[in-house]
């Protein structure tokens, strides 16, 4: 029971933050507003604050997702160069 209630969290997180990284590529970050995120991933805002404790928050995880993809392709270029 704790492995499905753990993936049904992952998936509302990864909702939020993909209507996030959309609204921040077309508006910025400072033009999307929570109100923005709720209603683009169709939560009411509350719901988001479920979540992640802001806007900033949700930067946090959108940067930390980006930073661990960059680490992936540098340690995959670094093992194919190895060889």
């Amino acid at each position: 029971m704790p492995e499905k209630k753990e993936a049904l969290l992952q998936f509302h997180k990864e909702r939020i933050l993909c209507a996030a990284k959309q609204l921040f590529s077309e508006k910025g970050e400072a033009g999307t507003s929570m109100d923005d995120i709720a209603a683009r991933a169709d939560y009411s805002k509350s719901t988001i604050y479920v979540y992640f404790s802001g806007k900033e928050d949700i930067q946090s995880h959108l940067v930390l997702e980006d930073m661990l993809a960059i680490q992936r392709g540098i340690a995959l270029c670094l093992s194919e160069n190895a060889a």
